[in-house]
């Protein structure tokens, strides 16, 4: 992470992007963080289930792996409440639909590739596109969101009496999928509404002799029963991506 970063600041892209910050690599706070880690350790919440689909037991068991971890490592992990992230995902979802998918769709025309039948969960040309006024509160709506989610950090750091430094959480809720049955984003867009730094870090395997599956469980909802359909799935899927690729 370190390499890329320093590379990429290194080529100062502030001269190309209007957009981007000039900020060169300030190895000051990168040693500030160093410092924290060797001496005192970091604080960092966490949460395996964002209220909508609960992940996989691979999952589970890959986040558990990273807490018990952190936690060996003399690092301060507490529990983090998702706030609002059913909300977060349906707003960012019309927000990925406003178009009614026409840049997709005018892209694929080009190439002449069809659109995956996963697009149709997302976009397709059926859907309404929504007007100016409606984009303007579409981004008013992600604007209140992101000050709201800020202002969850700042109480969970008042309850602390210290500074939160990262969020350890699920990417997606599954490990692995059969083709097309992909069907919960949640997870990434979530974070995405929220334009939080995020980096994805491969954890452990599914193992179908560790990681049962709750037969009891009780669905959070028609999209998490969905998902845990897919559980079945899972395994054969991974053995057959770890022995063919």
């Amino acid at each position: 992470m370190r390499l890329f970063v320093t590379s990429v600041l290194a080529e100062e892209p502030w001269k190309y992007d209007s957009k981007v910050v000039p900020m060169p690599w300030r190895q000051s706070e990168a040693d500030v963080i160093k410092n924290k880690i060797s001496s005192k350790g970091l604080t960092i919440g966490f949460y395996n289930c964002d209220g909508v689909v609960l992940p996989h037991p691979p999952i589970l068991r890959g986040v558990e792996t990273v807490v018990s971890t952190l936690k060996k490592a003399g690092h301060d992990v507490f529990p983090w409440t998702p706030y609002k992230h059913d909300y977060a995902v349906n707003l960012i979802n019309g927000i990925y639909a406003g178009d009614g998918g026409t840049d997709v769709f005018d892209t694929l025309k080009q190439s002449g590739e069809p659109a995956i039948p996963n697009f149709a969960d997302l976009i397709n040309p059926s859907l309404p596109k929504i007007d100016m006024n409606e984009l303007w509160d579409v981004q008013l709506k992600k604007w209140a969101y992101q000050s709201e989610y800020l202002e969850q950090f700042r109480l969970a750091e008042e309850t602390l009496g210290k500074e939160i430094d990262a969020i350890v959480a699920p990417i997606t809720p599954t490990a692995a999928v059969r083709h097309n049955q992909f069907k919960y984003y949640g997870y990434a867009s979530a974070i995405n509404l929220l334009d939080f730094t995020s980096v994805v870090v491969p954890v452990t395997w599914a193992d179908k002799s560790v990681d049962k599956k709750q037969e009891d469980f009780k669905p959070l909802g028609d999209m998490d029963k969905i998902v845990q359909a897919e559980c079945k799935f899972a395994f054969l899927s991974q053995r057959l991506l770890s022995n063919e690729f």
